[in-house]
């Protein structure tokens, strides 16, 4: 059982990943959680974040190193949730993709909380990370993350859910995408 989970900042990625692997874990034999982000990578570089992704927008290697070890871990395991930005995009052997999204007001007030700032700078830091991130990701893989609809098997809107609807909704829908790919590949009708 696989699942990717992407998101735009402050959509609730890595809070939902967490949730879902607690609620499975005990379920899945040797469940994996892997939710690597640029804020773990610049921490051990001792960099800024922003200093990593001004990086990153003039070496594409940056951001293509990050998601092929993505692709690695989560290829390297039978049972994994991974969440990060380009998630759904990068891992194509995964049973279910899921993009969560949020009103711009949810996703601050997130930040907000989280990262213990302002409303002005938390607002300019989810809008700035939204478009350097999607500029940076059209120009090295060609990717739109603000239409994951070809890509995602299901988009959940976090504002109104709490993280236990979430991840029923996601158990639901992977137990349904798990039966489908099972019934085609025994002969099942698709």
């Amino acid at each position: 059982m696989k699942v990717a989970i992407s998101g735009l900042a402050g959509s609730g990625k890595t809070a939902l990943a967490r949730a879902l692997y607690e609620r499975l874990k005990g379920e899945i034999a040797e469940l994996f959680l892997y939710t690597p982000t640029f804020k773990d990578t610049v921490k051990a570089l001792g960099l800024t974040l922003e200093e990593y992704e001004e990086r990153a927008r003039s070496d594409f290697s940056i951001d293509r190193a990050f998601d092929d070890h993505t692709k690695k871990v989560v290829s390297t395991h039978d049972n994994v949730i991974v969440s990060s930005w380009l998630a759904i995009w990068v891992n194509d052997d995964v049973d279910l993709k899921v993009f969560l999204h949020a009103p711009i007001d949810v996703r601050v007030a997130r930040i907000i909380e989280r990262d213990g700032i302002n409303k002005e700078r938390a607002k300019a830091y989810v809008l700035d990370r939204d478009y350097r991130n999607a500029a940076r990701y059209r120009a090295v893989y060609g990717i739109d993350i603000f239409k994951p609809w070809n890509t995602a098997d299901i988009i959940i809107n976090t504002a109104e859910l709490t993280l236990e609807e979430e991840t029923s909704l996601i158990e639901g829908a992977l137990k349904a995408s798990i039966s489908f790919k099972k019934a085609s590949i025994e002969g099942g009708e698709t």
